[in-house]
């Protein structure tokens, strides 16, 4: 299913819905309710896959907002429904891995697999009612919009929460809309049934719910050929309405000519209201970068990417031109442009026993240019202060205490800070009742989620 992206979304690096997941051809059955899924490792892992890729978190405004239960089991039902017919594939990572269906480019947290397992058991009810098919209407062209690439058969319908109407793809003519699902944001995800395989009564279109964030827009892309080179661009969501990207070759591959090396020429248009830049590596989070790779007649890189700087003002255009790998192996390069969203992280507050009726936890992730923080916030809800100038020995000290998790959910690091002491010293550290002390750490690499506790100890 292409996505709500979410990069998303392949390129996001990104979860997040695709868009809309296109019909594959299939012969009719006349039930999809026959099979009991009795659900084996790679199953699970396959499922979840697809349920974190396409219904894990949507980026929102800088930031991570996670999919509701019933919204990722809606995700995972369409899955599971299509094994039932058993039109769509064998298995559940043939169904995944069929061509523009669903994102798999999201590792599962253990979370989501638990979630997964439960769905293959049939713990979680099936409120589509046998949906096989979804799209995002907020990924979708709105009127006006350029509509290039994108299936708009469906016409255009007028969803609360997004300014424009929306164009829908042809295919929801003759599927039948699952109907409004309890928790599920219309404009995130319409489910719908194939009445081929999930004979159902007609549902008349909802009223959609309250306004909701945009997820990222399908990837643009763009082919050219010549002189012996086959070249290709990739946009981003996060592109599809800030840069348009377009590519000729000036020259191929030549071992008589003076210049044997083959060469390109790359035309970036800002065409948003804003400045923007094209920087870096791929290193530098929420920033655009544009990638050049030499590819081998098999669609294998040579070489090293070259990495190419724009700085553009609103409507502006800039040109420059990159020579690929110098070799009559070369055949052809692709163009890619991302945009580098800080990884999803997931995390949460645990309350001790000491800290139950006296605390009150915040906490966040920050991002930076090139790094990931946590910022905890900690309350003194209580009457008392914590922390105090005292000839007792030094015990009852306050620690915020966080443990990092890897997507295997294996602890990759701890840290623990001082934040209300008894002390014998003058400048000893207070909360007092209704203030907040505000404490960083920095973020491991490869951290998926983390836990935060707070407790009382002796120093």
């Amino acid at each position: 299913m292409t996505k709500l992206t979410t990069a998303i979304v392949a390129l996001l690096g990104v979860a997040l819905l695709l868009g809309a997941c296109a019909p594959v051809a299939k012969k009719p059955i006349s039930s999809a309710s026959s099979l009991t899924v009795t659900p084996n490792s790679e199953d699970i892992e396959w499922l979840a896959t697809a349920i974190a890729s396409e219904a894990g978190s949507v980026y929102d405004g800088g930031q991570w907002v996670r999919c509701t239960d019933e919204e990722r089991a809606a995700v995972g039902w369409t899955v599971i429904n299509r094994l039932k017919a058993g039109t769509y594939g064998k298995s559940i990572k043939d169904i995944v891995m069929a061509p523009n269906q669903y994102a798999h480019n999201q590792q599962p947290i253990q979370e989501i697999s638990k979630f997964a397992k439960d769905l293959l058991e049939g713990k979680i009810s099936d409120d589509t009612k046998g949906a096989t098919y979804f799209f995002s209407p907020i990924s979708m062209p709105k009127e006006g919009e350029a509509t290039t690439g994108f299936d708009t058969g469906g016409g255009l319908y007028d969803i609360p929460g997004i300014s424009k109407k929306v164009y829908f793809p042809s295919w929801t003519k003759t599927m039948v809309y699952a109907g409004d699902l309890k928790n599920v944001r219309k404009a995130y995800f319409m489910f719908y049934r194939d009445t081929r395989t999930t004979p159902q009564p007609s549902t008349p279109m909802p009223t959609p719910s309250a306004p909701v964030s945009p997820a990222p827009a399908p990837t643009q892309s763009s082919v050219v050929k010549g002189k012996g080179i086959e070249g290709v661009y990739i946009g981003c969501p996060e592109s599809k309405d800030k840069i348009e990207v377009s590519h000729s070759i000036k020259r191929g591959f030549n071992e008589s000519s003076y210049f044997p090396t083959p060469q390109i020429s790359v035309t970036v248009k800002n065409i948003s209201d804003k400045s923007i830049e094209i920087s870096g590596d791929g290193e530098q989070y929420n920033h655009f970068y544009l990638k050049v790779s030499s590819m081998d007649k098999n669609k294998k890189a040579l070489g090293d990417p070259k990495f190419l700087y724009y700085t553009l003002m609103p409507k502006e255009v800039e040109s420059q031109d990159v020579e690929l790998f110098s070799s009559d192996e070369t055949k052809g390069y692709e163009i890619r442009v991302d945009y580098n969203i800080p990884p999803l992280i997931i995390g949460r507050y645990i309350e001790s026993p000491d800290a139950m009726g006296k605390i009150k936890v915040n906490h966040y992730v920050k991002t930076n240019d090139y790094n990931l923080s946590l910022m905890i916030e900690v309350t003194n809800i209580s009457s008392e202060t914590l922390g105090k100038l005292s000839s007792d020995p030094p015990v009852n000290n306050w620690y915020v205490q966080v443990n990092y998790k890897d997507a295997s959910d294996k602890i990759i690091g701890s840290k623990e800070e001082l934040i209300a002491e008894c002390a014998y010293v003058l400048n000893y550290i207070i909360i007092k009742p209704g203030e907040t002390r505000k404490v960083g750490f920095s973020i491991p690499k490869n951290t998926s989620s983390y836990e935060i506790t707070v407790v009382k100890k002796n120093k």
